[in-house]
């Protein structure tokens, strides 16, 4: 699990097909709502370093998901 490397808890991501159902507009039982609450697939993730001021809630700009150059000391 991809996001597994890098924190230890993972958001629920549906695919669109999922969304009418978890959104109620489709009836669901409560096994097959739980059965939804499963880590998506790592091909739908990508993954890349980014700048530290990402973890200071002050900085809002769009470049804040910009790739950087990953420098190993």
């Amino acid at each position: 699990m991809i996001v597994g490397e890098l924190h230890n808890r993972m958001p629920v991501i549906l695919g669109e097909d999922q969304w009418p159902t978890w959104l109620g507009e489709e009836p669901i039982t409560l096994d097959e709502a739980k059965a939804m609450l499963a880590p998506c697939p790592d091909e739908w993730l990508k993954v890349w370093p980014v700048d530290n001021r990402v973890g200071n809630v002050r900085n809002k700009d769009a470049g804040l998901a910009d790739p950087i150059e990953l420098v190993l000391t």
